[in-house]
């Protein structure tokens, strides 16, 4: 992923056909593992700087720059690390492709949770 900046590699996603679809989405689903979507806030515009790209409370992933596969998260939670404990991260992640100009698809949704482990230098 080496050269890889939003801000120049973005431009092949529509974003506002993108906003739209996830709200969509959202409102179809409203449920993830028991986790309700309507919580999750939709901005009216996704804002793009040099790494990333959010729509609210979500965030588009890309792997690759130019593929048509995509991801949208939610961190809806995160537990802070206690003595031992690794800290953790829970997420909804919405697995995605484009299929063309302005048309995306759900593949799969599913919620996920990181451990968060702190290193010390």
């Amino acid at each position: 992923m080496a050269g890889f900046e939003v801000t120049r590699d973005i431009r092949r996603y529509e974003l506002a056909e993108l906003r739209s679809f996830l709200q969509r989405e959202v409102a179809e689903i409203k449920v993830c593992d028991g986790v309700d979507l309507a919580k999750a806030r939709v901005a009216d515009a996704w804002q793009v700087d040099k790494r990333m790209v959010t729509c609210g409370d979500w965030r588009l992933v890309l792997d690759e720059p130019t593929a048509d596969a995509f991801r949208l998260v939610w961190d809806y939670e995160y537990i802070p690390p206690k003595g031992e404990d690794d800290g953790l991260q829970k997420s909804i992640v919405m697995e995605c492709a484009r299929i063309e100009r302005g048309r995306f698809l759900v593949k799969s949704i599913h919620r996920v949770e990181n451990k968060l482990v702190i290193l010390i230098p």
